[in-house]
């Protein structure tokens, strides 16, 4: 499905399509939960971000009290 169907299919523009992608993007790259769990599953590479995070938990918790996954 191209992005015009699915402009199509929601009745929005294309650029509310691209949009919510941007603003989904910025979101998901901002949460360090997801990252790790990437990292975990071999999706991303990025070491140093990795081992950050880590160490500004390092008792794998984040704000919340939520467990953070190590990535490995």
């Amino acid at each position: 499905m191209g992005i015009g169907d699915l402009a199509a299919t929601r009745k929005v523009t294309e650029s509310t399509i691209y949009n919510h992608k941007a603003q989904a993007q910025r979101k998901l790259h901002d949460d360090d939960r997801f990252f790790l769990a990437l990292v975990g599953l071999g999706v991303v590479r990025d070491r140093a971000r990795a081992d950050d995070i880590r160490a500004r938990y390092p008792d794998g918790r984040q704000q919340g009290l939520r467990r953070v996954s190590d990535g490995t």
